[in-house]
């Protein structure tokens, strides 16, 4: 009785290292995102020229190496058609963009050496190791779509594709929500295998999901650090240059001109405000309060990104919120299978 008694224990202190595990693991990458939003505003993205999976995890350690990284950067556009920037400057960009690969190598090994040490001590089934084991798969192919992105600013613009922007951050998002399952199920917060039910609570996360899209081509195109002011834009609800040209096609207004989609994204977040709150006060599902509270907050967090033309710590937050909103709905559907308003 007393060996079970100790077995059981060990189990159960097993159980909770993997679930600690995954929620570290959950939070590194995160930040990881939050590090890449880092970059992107404060324009590291296109500093480092070079893929260097192995020795590129080493900054350059002797000034003849710092010249060497500056002469590349000073040959792509970026460079050429701004004002310039000196070594010291360039120095503040790498950091950024160096401590977003660095992260991701990091990211690697807080992966590998736990699964190997739960893998070794059979605290891990067959089935739930190699189940786990699509989260580096997709983090490797996350490194080799950041570094397409990045190619895409070498060339004839002075910033990266907002399409391999999407791309990329879309890949990130699956990561995120892969680990997170898999902690839901771990910790028991869900059972069974997952269902496609047509309910409220899946039209809200579609549309959560097209308005993070939409804030992704805001992201990629700049379009926020044009319109500084809510709710109009301009002087006008729909700014003037919604359409750029005479005769301008739908791709290039719903994708690649910054006016009209900065005014897609905003609809978009109010209407998803809108439908967020009726769907929380009318279905009442689980964990409805802490909903209408983060959807409050993410919509503050947008309006306020929008008015301080992107601050930093602010428009991180947003990206953060963004992702912590769609995690929250992400488990609200599961939970809501056999749930809908007529039943509240």
């Amino acid at each position: 009785m007393i060996k079970n008694k100790k077995v059981g224990q060990n189990r159960s202190e097993q159980n909770s290292k993997i679930g600690i595990w995954l929620l570290v693991l959950l939070f590194a990458t995160l930040a990881m995102i939050a590090i890449g939003a880092i970059t992107r505003l404060t324009d590291s993205g296109l500093s480092m020229v070079e893929w260097r999976p192995l020795m590129g995890a080493l900054p350059p350690l002797s000034e003849a190496e710092w010249l060497r990284v500056f002469a590349l950067y000073q040959l792509i556009p970026e460079y050429q058609q701004s004002a310039g920037i000196d070594l010291s400057a360039f120095k503040q960009i790498f950091f950024w963009e160096y401590m977003h690969r660095l992260w991701g190598r990091l990211l690697g090994f807080l992966f590998l050496l736990p699964w190997l040490y739960f893998w070794w001590q059979g605290v891990i089934t067959r089935k739930k190791a190699f189940a786990l084991l699509l989260v580096p798969l997709l983090g490797g192919v996350q490194a080799v779509i950041g570094w397409w992105m990045v190619k895409s600013g070498f060339v004839d613009r002075v910033d990266v594709s907002q399409y391999r922007l999407l791309v990329h951050l879309t890949v990130a998002v699956m990561i995120i929500m892969l680990i997170w399952q898999h902690y839901l199920h771990h910790v028991g917060l869900v059972t069974g295998k997952l269902r496609l039910v047509m309910n409220p609570a899946l039209l809200m996360m579609l549309l959560l999901i097209l308005t993070i899209i939409a804030g992704a081509f805001v992201a990629g195109t700049r379009a926020g650090l044009i319109y500084n002011q809510f709710p109009m834009m301009g002087q006008r609800v729909v700014p003037s240059d919604y359409m750029p040209y005479q005769g301008a096609s739908l791709v290039t207004i719903l994708f690649e001109n910054p006016a009209s989609i900065q005014l897609h994204h905003r609809l978009l977040a109010m209407l998803s405000f809108i439908c967020g709150i009726i769907f929380a006060l009318k279905c009442r599902p689980a964990y409805y309060q802490a909903f209408l509270g983060l959807l409050a907050v993410q919509f503050m967090l947008g309006i306020i990104t929008l008015l301080t033309a992107l601050a930093v710590p602010i428009a991180v937050l947003h990206q953060l919120g963004a992702i912590a909103l769609l995690m929250l709905i992400w488990l609200i559907y599961q939970k809501s299978y056999y749930q809908n308003c007529e039943e509240t």
